[in-house]
């Protein structure tokens, strides 16, 4: 596994701040060390070790508010390590020269370099550790051979002082930031194994959650099916029954009934439906438990009022809104409906299931796309009649009618009013209005 490049620039900032919280120790240290050096009596060291230190700490006040931020580009990295070394590099050069000739070789000093090395090891950039490591070997080597070749007898009334030994602690110097790199490099497979083992958990315990909604949802659409397949089959049945009994118009009036229950369980609806659903529960498994509500939703209201010749507008409302939702599913951004019926009031009552009738038809015999939505509005007019209109973007082969839509709406309607419903085209709109029906024309009727 690869660390992500987000994953990695989390950790180096972490790292980045971590080296930031040592700095400041090492300012405070320095700082203590400063003022007692002052008080001793060494004013002239002092002065000038407080201005170096002035510099650290204003570079390290900049590098706190960029860590803060989250802002650490690999250019602020190299910036602040040419800024360090240069500070400690000055600080030997001036020493050597003003104060102690010999000081570019002593221990006490030649320790900031090392210690450098350990901060830039918690950045986590390999690059710039061994970018460090070769500016500070060459900074150290390049002070002590100036001053050795401007001056050489402190450097030879010593063995500790002499080139060969400045070698060795050069040696010993690249020793430590060797040690440096492998130290990070360890850090970085650490990083890298806590990393597996968190992803790795985290798979499981997602492809155990998946499993068991997928698990539900295959049980709750397994019971669907079955209740549905029980409720057509004793609906047949019935239907059947009753078929030889009944005079002619109630014969066509239970018919009309019949074909609209078929409708509701077309087999083709119902595997568009059950195909929309299987896609769901894979990548929204909270919307699926939603349509699955709202398919259930739908054939309850088929079943429901399977027996009712006419039935309110408000409870054709609540069949139509379960409805509407699994054609926003199933058409999304494709086909747009402005239900505008919540915000009319009518008592009017018409067919059961007519509107959904409407609505296949216009799905039906109409191409549409995001680009070419199909946009229907519904409405009542003043006239209290139901307004379906749909912009009018026909197939260029037409579907074939199964005789249950248009024409089943007009023999509903001779049952139980003297208006006829009326379709027509109307430039590039199809129109289709049907009369809502009062109780007292019902009644009339029936007399």
């Amino acid at each position: 596994m690869q660390i992500s490049v987000e994953a990695y620039q989390k950790e180096r900032i972490k790292g980045a701040r971590i080296m930031v919280v040592f700095r400041w120790m090492l300012i405070i240290l320095m700082g203590t060390l400063v003022l007692i050096q002052h008080r001793s009596g060494y004013e002239t060291e002092s002065i000038h070790a407080l201005r170096l230190l002035g510099i650290y700490m204003t570079v390290n006040i900049l590098l706190t508010i960029a860590v803060l931020r989250s802002y650490d580009p690999p250019w602020l990295g190299y910036a602040s390590a040419v800024v360090d070394m240069a500070i400690i590099l000055f600080h030997l050069h001036n020493q050597s020269i003003y104060f102690d000739p010999i000081a570019i070789s002593a221990a006490s000093t030649l320790f900031l370099v090392p210690f450098l090395f350990l901060l830039y090891t918690l950045r986590l950039d390999r690059r710039l550790l061994i970018f460090v490591i070769i500016i500070g070997i060459a900074g150290l080597g390049g002070i002590y051979a100036y001053h050795y070749y401007e001056d050489p007898d402190p450097f030879s009334a010593s063995l500790s002082l002499s080139p060969v030994a400045q070698g060795f602690k050069m040696a010993y110097i690249l020793f430590l930031g060797i040690i440096c790199v492998y130290y990070q490099y360890s850090i970085f497979r650490f990083i890298k194994k806590q990393l597996e083992g968190l992803k790795y958990q985290s798979d499981l315990n997602m492809q155990i959650t998946l499993e068991k909604q997928k698990s539900a949802h295959a049980k709750e659409l397994e019971r669907i099916n079955e209740n549905l397949e029980q409720a057509v089959q004793e609906r047949t049945r019935k239907l059947t029954e009753v078929e030889t009994k009944m005079v002619r118009m109630e014969k066509e009036n239970l018919q009309s009934q019949f074909e609209v229950l078929k409708q509701q369980v077309n087999p083709h609806f119902l595997f568009n439906s059950l195909n929309t659903l299987t896609s769901l529960i894979r990548i929204d498994p909270p919307l699926a438990v939603k349509f699955t509500a709202q398919l259930s939703r739908l054939y309850r209201y088929a079943l429901e009022n399977r027996g009712k010749d006419l039935i309110s507008l408000e409870q054709e409302l609540e069949f139509l809104e379960a409805y509407i939702f699994l054609l926003d599913i199933r058409f999304k951004d494709k086909v747009i409906i402005h239900n505008h019926l919540s915000k009319q009031k009518s008592d009017g009552m018409l067919p059961p299931q007519a509107m959904q009738l409407l609505l296949e038809n216009a799905v039906k015999h109409n191409t549409f796309s995001k680009k070419r939505p199909l946009t229907i509005d519904i409405a009542v007019d003043p006239d209290g009649w139901l307004v379906i209109t749909n912009n009018l973007q026909q197939r260029e082969r037409r579907t074939e009618s199964t005789g249950i839509g248009l024409a089943n709406i007009h023999r509903r309607y001779a049952l139980f009013s003297v208006e006829e419903p009326v379709f027509e085209e109307r430039g590039d709109e199809f129109v289709a209005m049907i009369p809502l029906i009062n109780n007292t024309e019902n009644e009339n009727k029936n007399v």
